[in-house]
């Protein structure tokens, strides 16, 4: 059922559709976009999600890795104060950074596909948006049939495509939350 609150909204918005697993409530004249998730999609986040892989571990048998994380990626909008890649970042100097070639990361996903692997999660040691072809990656990996998460800090979820890549191809974003006000959030994030 929905809020009281998403109720107003999808009545202001043209027509809510269903994108999977999510469902985009409604948009606004500058492309802000509401989600909704369906909790009954299942998304490997606990050692309970992996007994079948651990069991087959303690018995010596191979199995696939449950969940592939891959950074995509280590470009960012932020300057966070506890960033482990900030130093990796300043190493290479400002402006110098990686960014996986986007067939590259489809032949990775073929090879932990065929091999049993059920999700992945795009965790970046940056920001996954800031990738440029992240809306195809998203949509490849779908294509897969993986069950998809994204971990980002939500800067870029306006630009482009990418709320709808993420409405149509994505089980679980997570935007991680590091500060109580947006005068923490400018100090802890130091964004560009």
């Amino acid at each position: 059922d929905l809020t009281e609150k998403e109720k107003t909204l999808v009545k202001r918005s043209k027509k809510p559709h269903n994108v999977g697993s999510s469902h985009i409530l409604a948009s606004n004249k500058n492309g802000t976009y509401i989600f909704r998730w369906d909790p009954s999609v299942f998304i490997p986040m606990s050692l309970l999600d992996y007994q079948e892989a651990i069991q087959k571990r303690i018995n010596g048998e191979s199995f696939a890795p449950p969940t592939l994380d891959i950074d995509i990626n280590d470009t960012c909008t932020n300057k966070c104060k506890f960033c482990f890649s900030m130093g990796f970042r300043n190493q290479r100097g400002k402006g110098k950074y990686l960014v996986l070639e986007t067939q590259k990361i489809t032949e990775i996903m073929d090879v932990f596909r065929d091999m049993g692997t059920k999700h992945i999660r795009f965790a970046s040691a940056g920001e996954p948006l800031g990738h440029p072809d992240i809306a195809k990656i998203l949509y490849e990996a779908k294509k897969r049939d993986f069950q998809v998460t994204v971990f980002s800090n939500g800067d870029l979820i306006n630009k482009g495509n990418r709320a709808q890549a993420i409405a149509e191809y994505v089980d679980l974003f997570r935007v991680s939350i590091d500060a109580g006000t947006e005068d923490e959030r400018r100090i802890m994030h130091a964004p560009h």
